[in-house]
């Protein structure tokens, strides 16, 4: 009795694990769905679609389905369970059982028809609380499914904003590039109708061509990998490339990384990341599932009753005096089962340890997790803000060589050099624009954000 009542409903989970601040400052969190914040028509309709008609989602939710189901069956065996049946028996007795025959003018029913209607009941009184510790590891196996099916949408959502906002980078950069080729064929032509009137020598006529023909190489690259961006969203979405790519034609921009901020609190952290969610109702099943073992060894009070009928013909079916009733008590506890009780309540034990050893692992993964991606996200805003400030730089430098080429003070050559840097820390800027969305995206799910 005491090593049954030793074991009980987990009322708290192991501390010491989370620090009490992140290394790293952040902000507070909307936590509405982000994707519609984001005002991005093609990452909603992708978003919409991928969660439902995804594989992975549907596996999921399929595994929520049977975990409510196994729910349902753990309440349902604390309540009692009625049958209701009929039985028609045909009997013929032999005489010769009997051992005599019988006198002459006696006459014996031999053949006898018997009809049973009944409606009968049990109902387990869970003296120790053995269902009532599997309906909390049914709960929990309930909250574990649902936890994995958020960390699937989370996972899924975030990867295809990923898609989406490498798809975005890619149309800014290819929109500069093509741009710069423009630019760099006007320079060309100038230079070539400047070298036929003798103002520059042959060189800068090179330059100018060289510039032109690195503008165009940048686009084809850049295309190329928009369309395997696209291809993944298809498969991720589960739309045609075509539809997909009739989406991302709207023309939306790049939204800024400020537009997914995350929480600096510990234990909102646990709360919100899905996957230290399911750790946790994993380890509340598995604690569950052992006080179920532990209290399967001790007895069990059963109580039955049936009510029902019994007649010989038809005619006499609810009948009073073919009323038939019987209540019964029944206690049993095991007496010898070669240790079969103790080995099931020792694989418990292995399983909630395995359980709690699993939920610290995600704890610590969470908060190792958001410590590298807080860092990561910072670092890349300050690499955007530097790359912002030189892309600045290079344009106004190009532009003053561009003034100074015209007004004679330097040679083409000079505004050549000046607008392939401009153009080179433009395109820096845009893909340190792209990749500061990135970490931002990638700090958000470290979070647990969800929406």
């Amino acid at each position: 009795m005491a090593g049954c009542a030793g074991v009980g409903e987990l009322k708290g989970l192991p501390a010491g694990t989370v620090p009490a601040a992140f290394g790293e400052t952040t902000v507070g969190m909307d936590r509405a769905a982000w994707w519609a914040r984001l005002r991005d028509p093609a990452l909603e309709a992708l978003v919409t679609q991928a969660m439902a008609d995804a594989p992975d989602v549907q596996v999921a939710l399929a595994r929520v389905m049977q975990a409510r189901a196994g729910l349902d069956a753990a309440g349902a065996a604390r309540l009692p369970n009625v049958n209701v049946d009929a039985t028609v028996t045909q009997q013929r007795t032999s005489l010769d059982q009997f051992g005599f025959t019988l006198p002459p003018g006696q006459r014996f029913e031999r053949e006898r028809t018997t009809f049973n209607p009944a409606v009968s009941a049990s109902y387990e009184a869970d003296l120790f609380g053995r269902l009532a510790a599997g309906s909390r590891a049914a709960r929990a196996r309930l909250d574990a499914a649902t936890a994995d099916a958020a960390a699937t949408r989370l996972t899924l959502a975030g990867d295809i904003a990923k898609g989406v906002f490498a798809v975005r980078t890619l149309d800014l950069r290819i929109a500069a590039a093509r741009d710069s080729v423009a630019q760099a064929e006007m320079l060309e032509r100038l230079a070539r109708d400047r070298v036929q009137a003798g103002l520059v020598s042959a060189s800068e006529a090179a330059s100018a061509a060289t510039l032109t023909a690195q503008a165009a190489a940048v686009a084809p690259a850049l295309e190329s990998a928009r369309a395997a961006e696209v291809a993944g969203l298809s498969v991720l979405s589960g739309l045609g490339v075509a539809e997909v790519r009739r989406l991302l034609s709207d023309g939306a921009g790049l939204p800024v990384a400020d537009a997914l901020p995350v929480v600096d609190v510990p234990s909102l952290l646990l709360q919100r990341r899905p996957d230290v969610a399911a750790a946790e109702a994993r380890l509340r099943a598995a604690d569950g599932d052992l006080a179920a073992a532990v209290r399967a060894r001790y007895p069990r009070l059963t109580l039955t009753g049936s009510l029902g009928w019994l007649a010989t013909t038809t005619a006499a079916l609810f009948d009073p005096a073919t009323l038939a009733a019987s209540v019964a008590g029944t206690l049993s506890a095991p007496l010898l089962d070669f240790g079969r009780a103790t080995a099931e309540v020792d694989r418990n034990r292995g399983a909630r340890a395995e359980a709690l050893a699993g939920y610290r692992r995600a704890v610590l993964l969470a908060i190792g997790d958001v410590e590298q991606q807080l860092v990561a996200a910072r670092t890349a805003r300050e690499r955007q803000a530097r790359l912002a400030a030189a892309a600045q730089a290079a344009a106004d430098a190009e532009g003053l060589a561009g003034a100074q080429f015209r007004g004679g003070l330097t040679s083409m050559t000079d505004w050549l050099n000046a607008r392939r840097t401009k153009l080179a820390a433009r395109d820096a800027e845009l893909e340190a624009q792209g990749e500061a969305l990135e970490r931002a995206l990638l700090l958000w799910q470290a979070a647990g954000g969800q929406g």
